[in-house]
């Protein structure tokens, strides 16, 4: 599918649209796709905090948020972090250790999945498109996810619709624009709308360099092996230029606390042919 092609396929809008943005791959190709489509000023991200593990998408999140211009929200939604702790490896106080995504990729439902998140995430996100009179919510589930998460399925977004339907006043859909695509299909896109990939955080167990050096900066990496990093993978298969170890520096003035770090290096692993 060309990028014409995936934005023809987008529904048509003159009103306000809600991307719910991680700072991950999948989100972050999407919210390059939807203002190319909608325009900056009608595109409005929902970035949340649960606590996650991998909280440093959330400085990736604000870097794309700051360098498109976007209306942009953080929404604090700590407790379910809390409430995941024993039974999701995602969250930052975890007591269950990241599996190994190449041992748990054909699982059902492995520990990286957070219980019902994706709805408590849609929920907010459609609250608050009701709120500014936005039609559409746009959130980055893709065929690559289906095998392990059950609120990434057609199915799932179809009886979300099917109930928000039934608002009398404010029609609102749920869209998952990369349904029915895989990855590479993804990314080709994203070298299309000449996305910066290094703007973007895909594992779920970052690891931090120890603090060293004149300036006392720290490093964080992807850990390599966890089911994002592995699933990720397929990004080999495509060449997008640039160098395999593409380093982004980061400057912080402490607005987003990250493991408590004030300037931090994300290195970000970028392999191609």
């Amino acid at each position: 599918m060309t990028l014409q092609e995936f934005l023809n396929n987008l529904p048509e809008t003159d009103k306000p649209v809600v991307s719910i943005f991680s700072g991950g791959l999948d989100s972050t190709i999407m919210t390059y796709a939807l203002v190319k489509k909608y325009g900056a000023d009608k595109v409005y991200t929902l970035t949340y905090d649960y606590k996650q593990k991998h909280r440093v998408e959330m400085i990736c999140a604000g870097i794309t948020n700051e360098l498109l211009k976007l209306n942009h929200k953080t929404i604090d939604i700590s407790f379910l972090g809390e409430i995941n702790k024993d039974f999701s490896n995602l969250t930052d106080d975890s007591s269950i250790e990241t599996p190994d995504g190449e041992k748990v990729i054909e699982e059902k439902q492995s520990t990286n999945y957070i219980a019902n998140r994706n709805s408590i995430l849609i929920n907010i996100a459609v609250s608050y498109a009701e709120t500014i009179g936005a039609g559409y919510v746009f959130y980055g589930a893709q065929s690559n996810d289906i095998a392990g998460f059950w609120d990434c399925t057609k199915e799932y977004v179809d009886s979300l619709n099917n109930t928000f339907a039934l608002n009398r006043e404010h029609q609102i859909k749920v869209v998952a624009p990369f349904m029915g695509m895989w990855k590479t299909d993804e990314i080709k896109l994203g070298k299309e709308l000449e996305v910066p990939f290094s703007h973007c955080w895909t594992c779920y167990n970052p690891i931090t360099v120890p603090a060293g050096g004149i300036n006392h900066t720290s490093a964080i990496r992807p850990c390599g092996k966890c089911l994002s990093c592995r699933k990720n993978a397929s990004i080999q298969r495509i060449k997008y230029g640039g160098p395999s170890l593409c380093k982004r520096l980061i400057k912080l003035n402490g607005a987003l606390n990250v493991v408590n770090i004030i300037k931090v290096i994300i290195v970000v692993f970028v392999e191609h042919l």
